[in-house]
C-alpha cells in the first residue's frame, strides 16, 4: 500500500477535523454546516476512504435533507447507512442510523414503521456492545425521546434520564446536561401529580441557567415556555404572562413555529384570564406568523381564535372566520379533484393519439398489401376488440370491487359513532356531512368517570385499558339505542349529540338524552359489579346536559376533520357535567322544561366557569343505594 505524502497526511486531517466540527455542531443543536460543505467535506473523505467520519458526515446530510423537507433523498440515503452499518459490523453506527431512521418516520406519520425501528435499535443497545459510556448515554437518552413506550431491561424513561443526567453533570458535560433535562422535563409536565409537575419545574429552570451559560437561545426559549405552560397549569397567570413575554423575543430571533406556539398560549392563558380582548390580539398575532397557507398549523391557530369569538359573543366574525375555513377546504379538494381529472385526460388523450397513429400506419399498409396483408389487419382488429371488451369488464369489476370497498368502509367506520338508523341515511347521501357548516338546535351530553386518574394510578395500565374499553363499550351500546351520536372520546369521558346529523325538535331531544342518561348510570351500576369482583374497584359517573345553538358541521383539515358542534352551549354542558356530583344528572333549565314528569331537585342559580351569566340548574338523583355507596367510596 502507497505510504501517503506529508501533504496528502495534512490534507486527510484538515478534513477528518472539519468533518468531526461539522457533526459536532450538528448534535449539539449549535451554527449548521450547509449542504454544500457536506458535499465538500464528503468528497475529501472518500479519497482517504475515512469511514467513521464518512459515516457520521452522511448521518449529518441526512438531518440537512429531513430539515429540508427533502424526504425523496432521504430514504435511500438511510437505506445506504444500514448496509453500511451492518457490513461494517458495528453497533455503535447501527444504533444511530436505526433511531435516525425511526425519527423521520414519525415525522412523516408512519408511526408503526417507526416503532419498528426504535425496536430494532432496543435489540442494538441489549447486546451492550456500545463500547464507551457517552456513546450510550446519547443513544438512550434519544431513545426514551423517541419511545417513550418501550422499556430497556428495566429501565423506562425516567431512569434512563436521570442516568443521564448523573452522568453527564459529572463529566461536565453541560450540553448533553441540558438537552436531557429539557426531555425529562417535558416527559413529567404533563402528570397531574403537583410533586412531579414541580420536580419539572426545577429540571425546567435548570435547563435555562444552562442554556445562559451556553448562550444557546434556541433551548432557553422553549425552556421559557415550558415553565410558562406549569404556571398556567397552577393558574398563576400573570407568571405566566410574563414569562412568555420574555420568550417571544428569542422566538423572533430564532423560530417562527416555537413564535407561533407562543402566541397561541398566550392567547390561552389570556382567556383563562379573563382578558378575552387581549387573548384575541394574541391569537391574530400568531395567525399573522403562520402564513397566508392554511396549513395544519394554520388550521388549529384559526379554530382556537373561532372559539375565543364565540366566546365573546362575535357571531358574525366567527361566522365569516368559519366559512372562510370551509370555503378554503373546499377549494382545495376542487383543485385535487381537478387535477386528477387533468391528469386523465391527458393520460386518455395520449392512448387515443397513439391508436389513431398505429390505425392510420396500419391504412397506409393496406393501400400497398394484397388481400392476404388485409385479412391480418382484419384479425387484429378483432383481437383489439376482444382485448378491448376483456379491459372493459375488468375495469366494471374494479369499480364494483372499488364500490363494495367504500360500503364497507363507510359502514365500519361510521358505526363507531352512529347509530344504525343514522347510518343507513348516511351511506344513502341523506345527511348533512357534505354541507357547509350551520347552525342547529341540540342537545349534549357530557359524562365521565368520576376519580379515574387517581385510580388509574393504583390499577396501572394494562387494567386501566380493559376498564376503558368496557366503559366506551357498553357506553356505546346505550348511546346508540337512545339515538345519540358520539361526537368523540375524551380520556375516560364521552361527548354525545342528539339532533344532528338527522334534525329532531327540542323536546324529542331532550327526553331521548335523558333516557340516555339514566342507561349510562345503569350500565356503569352493572360495570362496578364486575369490576368489584375482578379488580377490587368501583367508579361513580355524573352526566351533565344543555339544549341550545351550535354551530355544527365538519372542521379540520384536508388531511384530517372532524364531524362535530361547537359553540358556548356546547361548552356550558361540559360545565355543568363538571358540577354534577357523582351518580347524579345535571341538567339545564332549558332541558328541564321538557322534563316535567321527572323528579327533579332544583339547585337554583348556579355559576359556572368562563359563563358570564349564572344559569338555573336542575339534578336526578340516582338510586340511594347506589349514591351511599359512591359517598362511602369518596
Amino acid at each position: 500500500m502507497r505510504q501517503r505524502t506529508k501533504v496528502e497526511a495534512d490534507s486527510a486531517q484538515d478534513y477528518r477535523w472539519r468533518a468531526i466540527d461539522c457533526f459536532l455542531r450538528m448534535d449539539a443543536a449549535v451554527e449548521r454546516c450547509s449542504l454544500k460543505d457536506v458535499e465538500i467535506i464528503l468528497a475529501g473523505l472518500e479519497r482517504f476512504d475515512f469511514k467513521p467520519e464518512i459515516f457520521y458526515l452522511k448521518d449529518t446530510r441526512v438531518k440537512l435533507h429531513i430539515r429540508a423537507g427533502n424526504f425523496d433523498q432521504v430514504w435511500p440515503e438511510i437505506e445506504a447507512q444500514v448496509q453500511s452499518a451492518i457490513a461494517m459490523d458495528n453497533d455503535d453506527f447501527l444504533l444511530r442510523v436505526y433511531l435516525l431512521y425511526g425519527q423521520v418516520l414519525q415525522q412523516v406519520n408512519r408511526s408503526t414503521d417507526a416503532l419498528s425501528y426504535f425496536a430494532k435499535a432496543k435489540t442494538v443497545l441489549e447486546r451492550n456492545r456500545v463500547a464507551e459510556p457517552f456513546d450510550r448515554h446519547i443513544a438512550l437518552v434519544e431513545f426514551a425521546m423517541s419511545t417513550p413506550e418501550l422499556r430497556l431491561g428495566s429501565q423506562g424513561p425516567r431512569e434512563i434520564f436521570y442516568n443521564a443526567i448523573r452522568y453527564f453533570e459529572k463529566n461536565k458535560l453541560r450540553r448533553y446536561q441540558m438537552i436531557a433535562r429539557y426531555n425529562l422535563g417535558a416527559l413529567l409536565l404533563d402528570e397531574s401529580n403537583p410533586a412531579v409537575r414541580d420536580e419539572a419545574k426545577s429540571h425546567f429552570e435548570k435547563v435555562e441557567a444552562l442554556a445562559l451559560e451556553l448562550e444557546d437561545t434556541a433551548t432557553f426559549g422553549p425552556a421559557t415556555l415550558a415553565l410558562a405552560t406549569i404556571d398556567y397549569r397552577n393558574t398563576q397567570y400573570d407568571k405566566a404572562e410574563t414569562k412568555i413575554m420574555k420568550a417571544i423575543p428569542i422566538f423572533e430571533k430564532t423560530n417562527p413555529m416555537w413564535l407561533l406556539h407562543a402566541y397561541a398560549q398566550l392567547a390561552e392563558i389570556r382567556q383563562a384570564h379573563g382578558k378575552v380582548e387581549e387573548a384575541l390580539q394574541a391569537i391574530e398575532k400568531a395567525e399573522s406568523y403562520a402564513g397566508k397557507d392554511v396549513d395544519v398549523y394554520v388550521e388549529d391557530i384559526r379554530l382556537k381564535k373561532l372559539n375565543l369569538l364565540e366566546s365573546m359573543g362575535r357571531y358574525e366574525p366567527a361566522y365569516k372566520l368559519l366559512k372562510q375555513l370551509h370555503d378554503h377546504k373546499m377549494k382545495i379538494m376542487e383543485e385535487k379533484a381537478k387535477g386528477e381529472f387533468n391528469k386523465l385526460k391527458v393520460d386518455m388523450g395520449l392512448v387515443v393519439e397513439e391508436e389513431k397513429a398505429r390505425i392510420l400506419s396500419l391504412e397506409n399498409q393496406q393501400e400497398k398489401q394484397t388481400s392476404f396483408y388485409k385479412s391480418i389487419v382484419l384479425v387484429s382488429a378483432l383481437v383489439l376488440i376482444v382485448v378491448l371488451v376483456v379491459g372493459l369488464m375488468g375495469l366494471k369489476r374494479q369499480r364494483d370491487k372499488i364500490h363494495s370497498l367504500q360500503q364497507h368502509i363507510h359502514e365500519t367506520v361510521l358505526q363507531r359513532f352512529f347509530p344504525p338508523q343514522i347510518i343507513q341515511q348516511v351511506v344513502a347521501g341523506n345527511t348533512p356531512f357534505d354541507q357547509p357548516a350551520q347552525e342547529s338546535v341540540i342537545t349534549v351530553l357530557f359524562c365521565d368517570l368520576v376519580d379515574f386518574t387517581h385510580s388509574s394510578e393504583r390499577l396501572g395500565a394494562p387494567k386501566i385499558a380493559l376498564v376503558l374499553n368496557e366503559f366506551f363499550k357498553e357506553v356505546t351500546e346505550e348511546i346508540f339505542a337512545a339515538g345519540g351520536t358520539i361526537d368523540k372520546f375524551i380520556g375516560d369521558a364521552v361527548m354525545v349529540l342528539f339532533g344532528v346529523p338527522l334534525a329532531e325538535d327540542p323536546a324529542t331531544q331532550a327526553k331521548k338524552a335523558f333516557q340516555c342518561a339514566l342507561a349510562i348510570l345503569s350500565c356503569v351500576e352493572r360495570l362496578n359489579q364486575h369490576w368489584k369482583q375482578d379488580l377490587g374497584i368501583e367508579f361513580a359517573i355524573r352526566v351533565g346536559m344543555h339544549q341550545g345553538t351550535a354551530i355544527v358541521g365538519s372542521f379540520g383539515s384536508q388531511k384530517r376533520s372532524d364531524y362535530t358542534a361547537i359553540g358556548l352551549n356546547v361548552n356550558i354542558a361540559a360545565r355543568i357535567e363538571a358540577k354534577a356530583r357523582p351518580n347524579t344528572i345535571t341538567l339545564s333549565a332549558e332541558m328541564a322544561q321538557y322534563l316535567m314528569h321527572v323528579p327533579l331537585v332544583p339547585l337554583g342559580p348556579t355559576a359556572l366557569r368562563g359563563v358570564s351569566q349564572m344559569l338555573d340548574l336542575y339534578e336526578y338523583q340516582a338510586p340511594a343505594a347506589t349514591q351511599s355507596r359512591n359517598e362511602h367510596a369518596a
